[in-house]
């Protein structure tokens, strides 16, 4: 009788320990881009011309490209807004986008009116990295809404 209490204790300490773990964050990365750190590309007032910024990430390994994702967001004064983001003004738009490839994400800003000027000032980005496993724990939620992925992820600011 003892050993059968003694044995269903230690399941039910096991079962308990294994509900309190919590689930490990995925990489974030949160980083501020100067005006002098974006390039031009292409031909000034085509539709190719875009200021572009490359940020190695070697967290964007080949795992995540097969079965991950990456996330992007923009600061927008105090607030995550998702990538792709679009800026509307009375006579044209400023799309901000984002693509990744292995150990690089790639951060795009262009004009609809062809008329794409250098960023002013400091943008802040912030890239989560998930793995395959993190991202079946975001099934069901708006990646879209940062503040909703952060509490799924247990993301801190």
């Amino acid at each position: 009788m003892k050993k059968l209490f003694f044995g269903a204790s230690l399941v039910l300490l096991a079962v308990g320990f294994s509900s309190c773990a919590k689930v490990a964050s995925p990489e974030t990365f949160e980083f501020d881009v100067l005006a002098s750190d974006w390039v031009a590309n292409g031909t000034t007032g085509t539709s190719n011309f875009s200021y572009d910024y490359n940020k190695s990430l070697s967290a964007i390994n080949d795992a995540v490209m097969t079965s991950g994702a990456v996330l992007g967001y923009i600061n927008l004064g105090g607030q995550w807004g998702a990538l792709p983001y679009t800026q509307t003004y009375s006579t044209y738009t400023k799309n901000y986008n984002y693509q990744y490839t292995t150990g690089t994400v790639f951060i795009r800003i262009k004009d609809s009116d062809l008329n794409t000027f250098p960023p002013v000032g400091t943008l802040t980005f912030k890239i989560i990295v998930l793995t395959q496993k993190e991202m079946h724990l975001l099934e069901g939620v708006d990646v879209n809404n940062y503040s909703a992925v952060a509490e799924v992820l247990n993301l801190k600011d």
